[in-house]
């Protein structure tokens, strides 16, 4: 639960010095290595994730682990055309702005039968809701701006994980259909 994520960057720490690896520039000054990434750890536990305009977010510490469903695998029956596809942009189009890059497809011609696997790296159930956290690393540049909206945006229009995020959720309302059977409604 909470306390789990509190001691990860302990844990982080302890096992970088225990380990003394050696930088590839020859670098051994783990204890400093370590003690910084151990504070980035901490920021990152406490900084709250971004879950909507309009909702609070949500810290990575404060979760427990009966309200995580971790590295969820999920199959599912993948029928996707021009016409579905379509549909989605006009999706994406009503929920983003005309200037966000996140308002449009840049697929190509796409024609998928067949059975759809993945797995999300965590849901989780926060005051009634579910939400889907997936972790990337992509590099979007050097200068810390790079990381704000605008960069964060551009990244994944870039690589259309909106899509990605599409499929993740139309895989945890299954799984949810499932476990709650009536009880569960999608909103």
């Amino acid at each position: 639960g909470g306390r789990d994520m509190a001691t990860l960057a302990q844990d982080i720490e302890h096992k970088l010095i225990a380990q003394q690896v050696r930088l590839p520039a020859g670098e051994t000054g783990w204890k400093q290595i370590a003690s910084e990434l151990a504070a980035a750890c901490q920021q990152w536990l406490d900084t709250k994730l971004l879950v909507g305009p309009d909702q609070p977010g949500h810290r990575i510490r404060d979760l427990k682990r009966e309200q995580c469903l971790h590295e969820v695998r999920f199959a599912m029956r993948g029928q996707y055309n021009d016409e579905k596809l379509a549909k989605l942009s006009e999706a994406f189009e009503k929920e983003f702005t005309k200037a966000s890059p996140l308002a449009k497809l840049k697929l190509g011609k796409l024609d998928l039968n067949g059975i759809l696997t993945g797995v999300m790296d965590l849901a989780y159930e926060q005051d009634g809701r579910f939400y889907i956290l997936d972790w990337k690393t992509n590099h979007l540049g050097t200068d810390p701006d790079d990381y704000g909206k605008v960069g964060l945006e551009n990244g994944v229009a870039a690589h259309s994980y909106q899509i990605q995020f599409s499929l993740y959720t139309a895989a945890l309302d299954l799984y949810l259909k499932q476990v709650y059977g009536d009880k569960w409604e999608y909103d």
